[in-house]
């Protein structure tokens, strides 16, 4: 592959990295779980590729990553989701395993240095340093930096590597791997996912590309033909996360020399071989579209007004245009928080199947919350989730209420 952070390696460090890339491709050839979207090789390097868009402003100023910045950050790239390939955990609990994922694939790093004749081959030199520094980057990725750590910073050589950073592109390029590659919709004909699952995947279906130039992330969608409407229900869904994602990695970003932000003008193609939603699962994303629009998730019951982060934009600007060519309209189309379509309620047993998935991750998310002896070590991320979920589930069962 060839990649710009690759090139400023000495020859060392790139066998060092092809050695990583040669065990990670190994270990995801038979991917164990297949209700997951993408996360092998191929997910890998095309994170890679973001991670060259995403730091080529700040490679050009003196806050440019470091060679061994560079190796552990693409080792990473490489080894992130490998815990997802541990059968030993998690069995068939897939929540679990997703949750937990990174704590295993720190596990599967230390253990293959640690204990070589015992564990996964991943490539890795027997430096500690490096090694640590790539567990601590996969950790610090989903929000905490554990043992000496506690700043995201790490010496090594006389120089300071920003972990800090190094997860917070890791996190970024990840969140922005969400295009139509990473899910073969021919899976889910037999395959028994949860709604919400479902409609993850049918979201990367409907993302066409996703780069990063100058800066500017640009999306790009394709939609059903004869479907139009489905840009305020698909933009949404897509653009919450990543402006999400980008307020919460804001501050890392901006002392770093990392200027990167979400273009307000989304490009959407209407494509004749697209296909269309099924009915339930259309109906599910026209609700979560509408409690997204705006950049937050709204509360479910009556409350005050939340306003919206002030660096996340509240509205979103699409130009559609058929694969032709031809634009609809006379160019860009407002959504604003108000608008939204009257979709009709979801059947009681569709409610309460999301009910339940809902509470269950609820408690997975309580149990991680319990191995943290101070509720200040709480990761951020996790405290986010767990008020998502909380919201979700409130909604939920007001819903199923007003079935009754």
């Amino acid at each position: 592959m060839n990649s710009r952070l690759m090139n400023r390696l000495n020859a060392n460090q790139r066998q060092t990295l092809e050695n990583v890339r040669r065990a990670a491709r190994r270990i995801w050839e038979r991917p164990l779980h297949r209700h997951y979207a993408d996360h092998a090789a191929a997910h890998s390097q095309r994170v890679i590729a973001l991670l060259d868009d995403l730091t080529a402003g700040m490679m050009r100023t003196d806050a440019y990553l470091l060679s061994f910045e560079i190796l552990v950050l693409l080792a990473a790239a490489y080894l992130h989701n490998i815990g997802m390939q541990d059968e030993r955990f998690g069995g068939d609990d897939l929540e679990t395993i997703r949750a937990t994922h990174h704590q295993t694939t720190a596990a599967l790093i230390y253990r293959a240095v640690k204990d070589p004749a015992q564990a996964l081959k991943l490539g890795l030199p027997d430096d500690p340093a490096f090694v640590e520094a790539i567990m601590l980057v996969i950790e610090g990725q989903h929000g905490a930096y554990p043992g000496s750590t506690p700043d995201g910073q790490f010496a090594h050589g006389g120089e300071t590597i920003r972990l800090q950073l190094l997860s917070a592109l890791l996190c970024l390029g990840d969140e922005l791997d969400i295009d139509h590659r990473r899910v073969d919709l021919e899976l889910l004909k037999g395959l028994p996912l949860p709604p919400e699952s479902q409609l993850h995947w049918w979201r990367c279906h409907y993302v066409s590309s996703i780069t990063v130039v100058d800066g500017r992330i640009r999306v790009v969608y394709r939609l059903p033909w004869d479907r139009p409407d489905y840009a305020d229900l698909v933009v949404p869904l897509v653009e919450t996360g990543i402006r999400e994602r980008l307020a919460d990695l804001e501050e890392v970003f901006w002392t770093n020399r990392v200027t990167v932000a979400l273009l307000g003008r989304s490009r959407t193609q209407l494509v004749r071989l697209v296909q269309p939603l099924p009915p339930a699962l259309e109906a599910l994303a026209r609700r979560r579209a509408d409690r997204e629009i705006g950049g937050f998730v709204r509360p479910a019951s009556p409350a005050p007004a939340v306003e919206p982060r002030p660096s996340v934009t509240t509205s979103y600007h699409i130009r559609i245009e058929h694969a032709s060519g031809t634009a609809i309209g006379n160019g860009a189309q407002v959504i604003g928080a108000g608008q939204s379509h009257a979709d009709a309620p979801a059947p009681a047993d569709t409610l309460h199947s999301q009910l339940v998935e809902a509470e269950s991750n609820l408690r997975l998310i309580e149990e991680r919350e319990s191995k943290y002896v101070m509720a200040v070590d709480v990761p951020l991320q996790l405290i986010k989730d767990k008020r998502r979920l909380l919201a979700r589930i409130a909604e939920l069962r007001n819903e199923l209420g007003d079935q009754v």
